[in-house]
Formats: C-alpha cells, structure tokens, sequence
C-alpha cells in the first residue's frame, strides 16, 4: 500500500482556544499529519501555541484578512505533503485512526476527488450522525443527517471544507479555491471536481466533530443572509452553464419552492443539522411560517 504523507491546513481567525483544542485532538491521532500548516489571517491579537505536539507545527501570519478560501490557497502553496487536509479550526478529531482509513480508500478507487465527514451527535439515540450536504439547482444547499455504520460511504455532490481530504496534485490542476468567493468556495470546487470525472465520498470512518465557533461569528441577519446570497450568485455565475443562467430566476424560485418543502419536513425533528449561532438564528425563523416566507424570499 502507497504511504500517505499528508499536511494539514488549519485556516483560523481570533479562535486560539478552538484551535488548541483542535490540535490537542489532532496529537492523538495515529499516524500522524506530516506536517500542521496554520494560516492564521490577521487576528486581532496574536497568543502562542504549546511546543509539545508530536508533529511539526508551522505558523504563517498574514497581514490582511483576505478570507478562507484565500488562507488556503496560501497553506497549499506552503505543504509539503502528497494529500492535503483542510481542517476548520473549531473541528475535534474524533477517530484517531482516521488517515489509516483515508489511505485505504484513496489506494482502493482510482477516482476518488476528496474525502470527507462532518458529525453531529444525536442524544435521543446517542449515537454519531453523518451530516450530507444536497445542492440545489440554483447552488443553494440543505443538510441532512443520516445514521451511518464503520465502513459505511456515501456519494455526494459537496464535501464541506471544514473537513477534506484530497490529492495535492489535483487541488493544483484545479488551481485551488477561488479566492472570489467569501462563503461556498467548497461548492465551487467541488463542482469542479465532479466535471473532472472524480467521485466525493463522506463517510463515517473520516469523521470529526464541528463546534461552529462562536467566536467571530455575524448574528445580524441581513448582513448574514445578503453576504450568503451575493456569493450564492457569484458560485451560480461560475458553476451553471450559460444556457442555465439565463433562466437563473426560474431557477432560484422553483428550488426555493422546494427547499421550503423540505425544512417544512424537518421542523419537529429531535435533532437539526444545522448547528452554531447562525443556524440558531435560522432555526428561529423556521419555527413560525410567516419567519419560514420571510427566509424564502431572501
């Protein structure tokens, strides 16, 4: 079996206690990251990391804040390794084995893209679930959890970038994130991915926690909803064929529709996928069916 050597690039902004909380989980694991990339993008203040983890830790501090998906595009540039990591923050490692089983599956499917898996713990079954991302046909997209077993995999159109695994050689043929895009940078490339002929698999046994920080986060909901629908647009402008964008209206609206019928569904249900102080935001409005019209027309 091919050796794995992978870097981890852990972008972050302000979030010294996620992050070595992050790290600390990251040290148990077995075998270890090659290497830690950390792209710190202009924090406010700047505090030092414990020098007892067992892996080498490098730490590139920008001077502007230029966004996520620039932040890795630069920790890429600076890896070393044959597969890259990118690991959000405020995430915690949950299966310490996890690059083990990464390997096995890169070296048992020839065109897998990238791996990934985003958990959300069910205390009405205490049990993990898997949170699978669907797209819509305006770019819009809903989370849903699924009960999952060891071993289990799932084909799926993006793999959110809190946790992905893929080959350096073609994050660099894809010629990365696009630094254009503040939110969704995932959708985009993954999309890109998909044209390429390369399959996305989530799966239980890469499976990590996210926190969804507080730290940083916007509450207001316009701003939120308008910085997440100009990027919505500008994914659509770069992902849809022209033919598709000229009945971009049509579009939005009829996926709107259905996307309204399907957080219907889940209102009700013991646990929700959406988590963090912005999904709290949301999930307030969808409680009431005049707050559920007002999120469908923005």
């Amino acid at each position: 079996m091919m050796k794995m050597t992978v870097s981890l690039i852990i972008p972050h902004r302000n979030r010294w206690h996620d992050l070595r909380r992050c790290l600390h989980s990251v040290a148990k694991m077995s075998p270890l990251p090659k290497e830690v990339l950390i792209i710190d993008d202009c924090s406010s203040c700047y505090e030092s990391l414990p020098g007892n983890f067992p892996f080498h830790i490098h730490v590139e501090r920008l001077s502007t804040h230029c966004g996520t998906a620039k932040a890795k595009n630069i920790g890429a540039s600076l890896a070393t390794g044959d597969y890259l990591w990118f690991l959000d923050s405020d995430t915690e490692i949950i299966n310490f084995s996890m690059l083990e089983s990464a390997s096995k599956r890169f070296n048992g499917m020839r065109n897998l893209g990238a791996l990934g898996g985003e958990g959300v713990w069910d205390s009405s079954c205490s049990e993990w679930k898997l949170k699978l991302k669907t797209l819509y046909p305006n770019c819009d997209t809903r989370e849903n959890l699924v009960s999952s077993k060891e071993g289990e995999a799932f084909n799926v159109q993006i793999i959110a970038t809190c946790n992905l695994l893929m080959p350096k050689s073609l994050f660099e043929r894809l010629l990365g994130f696009c630094a254009l895009l503040e939110v969704g940078e995932d959708k985009e490339l993954c999309y890109r991915m998909r044209c390429c002929g390369y399959a996305l698999i989530d799966t239980f046994d890469f499976l990590v926690v996210h926190h969804a920080s507080e730290t940083a986060k916007e509450l207001r909901l316009a701003r939120f909803f308008f910085k997440n629908y100009t990027n919505q647009l500008a994914g659509c402008i770069l992902m849809l064929p022209l033919k598709k964008l000229i009945f971009l209206p049509v579009l939005d609206i009829t996926a709107k529709i259905k996307r309204f019928r399907d957080q219907a569904e889940e209102i009700g249900k013991s646990v929700s996928a959406a988590h963090g102080p912005q999904a709290h935001l949301m999930n307030r409005y969808r409680r009431t069916l005049s707050g559920r019209m007002f999120l469908f027309i923005i």
